[in-house]
This record gives C-alpha cells, sequence and structure tokens, in this order.
C-alpha cells in the first residue's frame, strides 16, 4: 500500500499545482477585464488621462494600459487595453482585456 502511494504522490501534487495555477489564471482574467470595463468607464465621462490608467495601475501595478482615441470628443468611442504578463509554472502569457465605452456629451 505504500509504494502505491509514493508512485501517486508526485503526480496528484502536479496536478494540484495546476489547477491552482489555473484557478490563478481565471481570476487574473476576471481582474483584468473588470478593470478595462472600469477604466472605459472613466474615460467616457472624463478626459483624464492619468485617471484612466490610475484605475488600473492603483489594482495591478504591473499592468500596461493603453487608451484610444487619446484625444476624444462627445459621442466617440473609447477604447482601453489592459495587458498583464502573468507566469505560470511552465511558461507566461499575457492576459489582456478590452473595454469600450461611448464618451458622454461635454467631455472633452
Amino acid at each position: 500500500m505504500s509504494v502505491e502511494f509514493v508512485l501517486v504522490l508526485p503526480m496528484v501534487a502536479m496536478l494540484l499545482v495546476g489547477v491552482l495555477q489555473l484557478v490563478g489564471l481565471a481570476r487574473d482574467v476576471l481582474v483584468v477585464q473588470d478593470l478595462a470595463r472600469q477604466a472605459a468607464r472613466v474615460a467616457a465621462t472624463t478626459g483624464d488621462h492619468v485617471e484612466v490608467v490610475g484605475i488600473v495601475t492603483g489594482r495591478l501595478p504591473d499592468a500596461r494600459v493603453s487608451v484610444a482615441p487619446p484625444w476624444r470628443a462627445s459621442g466617440d468611442q473609447v477604447v482601453v487595453t489592459v495587458h498583464l504578463d502573468v507566469d505560470l509554472a511552465i511558461r507566461g502569457l499575457t492576459v489582456t482585456g478590452r473595454g469600450a465605452a461611448m464618451v458622454e456629451p461635454g467631455v472633452s
């Protein structure tokens, strides 16, 4: 009985690590997508690029944020893209989230 346990234990440990990595990756995907959506809403209601970037970097300091177009007028669509590099056990991945919103009237 103990020999079988010793042979199976490394496989169970690797499976557990893999599941934990996938759960962490799923959490990162959800956080990045939600922050991109929140930042797009702020970009649509204010003209402050620093505030938009601050929404994301306040929660994910290592994230890269891009706002397009940099100059926006009422009725334009603003798109905020957030990239986060995630290190997994076997390789690194980049998680990307994108949020879009229509610029509110009176925002410049």
